[in-house]
Protein backbone atom coordinates (compact mmCIF):
# COMPACT_ATOMS: atom_id res chain seq x y z
CA UNK A 1 0.00 0.00 0.00
CA UNK A 2 1.41 3.21 -1.01
CA UNK A 3 -1.31 5.71 -0.78
CA UNK A 4 -0.51 8.75 1.40
CA UNK A 5 -2.59 11.06 3.18
CA UNK A 6 -1.06 13.93 4.13
CA UNK A 7 -2.11 16.64 7.30
CA UNK A 8 -4.12 18.18 7.77
CA UNK A 9 -6.55 15.13 6.86
CA UNK A 10 -9.09 16.06 4.29
CA UNK A 11 -11.93 13.31 5.18
CA UNK A 12 -12.80 13.13 1.68
CA UNK A 13 -9.58 12.30 1.06
CA UNK A 14 -8.84 9.83 3.65
CA UNK A 15 -12.31 8.02 2.63
CA UNK A 16 -11.29 8.05 -0.63
CA UNK A 17 -8.15 6.05 -0.36
CA UNK A 18 -9.68 3.37 2.68
CA UNK A 19 -12.41 2.70 0.33
CA UNK A 20 -9.65 1.32 -2.10
CA UNK A 21 -8.27 -1.29 0.25
CA UNK A 22 -11.24 -1.95 2.44
CA UNK A 23 -14.88 -3.10 1.26
CA UNK A 24 -17.79 -1.24 3.14
CA UNK A 25 -20.88 -3.56 3.98
CA UNK A 26 -23.60 -2.02 1.94
CA UNK A 27 -25.41 -1.86 5.08
CA UNK A 28 -23.23 0.51 6.68
CA UNK A 29 -22.83 2.78 4.14
CA UNK A 30 -24.70 6.13 4.62
CA UNK A 31 -25.76 8.55 1.75
CA UNK A 32 -23.59 10.85 3.48
CA UNK A 33 -20.42 8.96 2.59
CA UNK A 34 -21.86 7.68 -1.15
CA UNK A 35 -22.14 11.87 -1.38
CA UNK A 36 -18.74 12.40 0.03
CA UNK A 37 -17.12 10.36 -1.51
CA UNK A 38 -18.52 10.92 -5.20
CA UNK A 39 -18.68 14.88 -4.93
CA UNK A 40 -14.79 15.28 -4.78
CA UNK A 41 -14.03 12.10 -6.85
CA UNK A 42 -12.76 14.41 -9.40
CA UNK A 43 -10.22 16.43 -7.64
CA UNK A 44 -9.08 13.79 -5.07
CA UNK A 45 -5.58 12.06 -6.63
CA UNK A 46 -6.16 9.16 -4.23
CA UNK A 47 -9.26 8.32 -6.24
CA UNK A 48 -6.96 7.26 -9.07
CA UNK A 49 -5.78 4.04 -8.97
CA UNK A 50 -1.94 4.13 -8.35
CA UNK A 51 -1.93 7.87 -7.31
CA UNK A 52 1.73 8.67 -6.07
CA UNK A 53 2.55 10.18 -2.67
CA UNK A 54 4.24 12.93 -5.10
CA UNK A 55 1.03 13.50 -6.61
CA UNK A 56 -1.12 13.91 -3.21
CA UNK A 57 1.56 16.16 -2.16
CA UNK A 58 1.23 18.16 -5.40
CA UNK A 59 -2.76 18.28 -4.61
CA UNK A 60 -1.96 19.84 -1.26
CA UNK A 61 0.30 23.01 -2.43
CA UNK A 62 3.11 21.27 -0.88
CA UNK A 63 6.41 22.37 -2.61
CA UNK A 64 8.80 19.07 -2.94
CA UNK A 65 11.88 20.64 -3.31
CA UNK A 66 11.81 23.16 -0.58
CA UNK A 67 9.11 21.49 1.46
CA UNK A 68 7.58 24.39 1.98
CA UNK A 69 3.62 24.96 2.56
CA UNK A 70 2.13 27.28 0.14
CA UNK A 71 -0.81 29.24 1.27
CA UNK A 72 -3.97 29.60 -1.17
CA UNK A 73 -3.44 33.61 -0.08
CA UNK A 74 -0.77 35.04 1.88
CA UNK A 75 -3.24 36.81 3.87
CA UNK A 76 -5.59 34.54 4.64
CA UNK A 77 -5.34 33.97 8.25
CA UNK A 78 -8.00 31.58 8.97
CA UNK A 79 -9.99 29.72 6.38
CA UNK A 80 -13.40 28.98 7.63
CA UNK A 81 -15.01 27.52 5.03
CA UNK A 82 -12.06 24.64 5.10
CA UNK A 83 -12.08 24.31 8.30
CA UNK A 84 -15.57 23.57 8.66
CA UNK A 85 -15.71 20.89 5.26
CA UNK A 86 -13.02 19.08 7.50
CA UNK A 87 -15.19 18.63 10.49
CA UNK A 88 -18.13 17.85 8.41
CA UNK A 89 -19.74 20.52 8.41
CA UNK A 90 -20.54 20.87 12.05
CA UNK A 91 -20.16 24.22 14.04
CA UNK A 92 -20.02 23.08 17.22
CA UNK A 93 -17.01 21.25 16.93
CA UNK A 94 -15.53 24.02 15.06
CA UNK A 95 -16.37 26.31 18.04
CA UNK A 96 -14.79 23.76 20.61
CA UNK A 97 -11.50 23.55 18.99
CA UNK A 98 -11.52 27.47 18.22
CA UNK A 99 -12.45 27.93 21.98
CA UNK A 100 -9.47 25.85 22.95
CA UNK A 101 -7.08 27.05 20.59
CA UNK A 102 -6.11 29.84 23.43
CA UNK A 103 -5.04 27.48 26.09
CA UNK A 104 -2.90 24.77 23.74
CA UNK A 105 -1.14 27.90 22.25
CA UNK A 106 -0.41 29.68 26.06
CA UNK A 107 1.03 25.92 27.08
CA UNK A 108 3.02 25.46 23.76
CA UNK A 109 4.28 29.55 23.51
CA UNK A 110 5.23 28.66 27.25
CA UNK A 111 7.71 25.56 26.63
CA UNK A 112 9.09 27.38 23.29
CA UNK A 113 10.43 30.08 25.34
CA UNK A 114 11.93 27.60 27.47
CA UNK A 115 13.47 25.86 24.58
CA UNK A 116 15.02 29.13 23.42
CA UNK A 117 15.86 29.94 27.34
CA UNK A 118 18.04 26.71 27.34
CA UNK A 119 18.95 27.20 23.77
CA UNK A 120 17.71 23.79 22.65
CA UNK A 121 16.90 24.03 19.55
CA UNK A 122 15.57 20.12 18.77
CA UNK A 123 12.85 20.69 21.11
CA UNK A 124 12.47 24.20 19.55
CA UNK A 125 11.69 22.60 15.73
CA UNK A 126 9.31 20.06 18.17
CA UNK A 127 7.11 22.28 19.43
CA UNK A 128 7.08 24.70 16.46
CA UNK A 129 6.24 20.85 14.81
CA UNK A 130 3.21 20.93 16.77
CA UNK A 131 2.26 24.21 16.38
CA UNK A 132 2.26 23.96 12.84
CA UNK A 133 -0.02 20.47 12.78
CA UNK A 134 -2.95 21.79 15.00
CA UNK A 135 -2.72 25.15 12.74
CA UNK A 136 -2.90 22.80 9.54
CA UNK A 137 -5.81 21.02 10.84
CA UNK A 138 -7.64 24.47 12.00
CA UNK A 139 -6.55 26.14 8.70
CA UNK A 140 -5.25 28.76 10.66
CA UNK A 141 -2.74 29.86 7.47
CA UNK A 142 -0.48 32.64 8.88
CA UNK A 143 0.11 30.95 11.99
CA UNK A 144 0.84 27.33 10.32
CA UNK A 145 3.50 28.98 7.95
CA UNK A 146 5.39 31.20 11.28
CA UNK A 147 5.36 27.68 13.01
CA UNK A 148 6.94 26.21 10.02
CA UNK A 149 9.08 28.57 9.76
CA UNK A 150 10.08 28.18 13.59
CA UNK A 151 10.04 24.47 13.00
CA UNK A 152 12.69 25.30 10.32
CA UNK A 153 14.89 27.23 12.12
CA UNK A 154 15.05 24.82 14.86
CA UNK A 155 16.00 21.87 12.66
CA UNK A 156 18.63 24.13 11.28
CA UNK A 157 20.44 25.18 15.00
CA UNK A 158 19.30 28.92 14.57
CA UNK A 159 18.02 30.21 18.00
CA UNK A 160 18.51 33.41 17.92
Amino acid sequence: MDDYVTKPIDPVRLFSVLSQWIKIDEKYQTADMNSLSKSHAADTPCSEPGASATDILKANRYDMQQQTPISDSASEIFNKKEFLERVGGDENICQELLNDLPVYLTGEMKKLKDCLKQNDAKLIAVHAHGIKGMAANLSAYKLRDAAYQTELAGKQGDVE
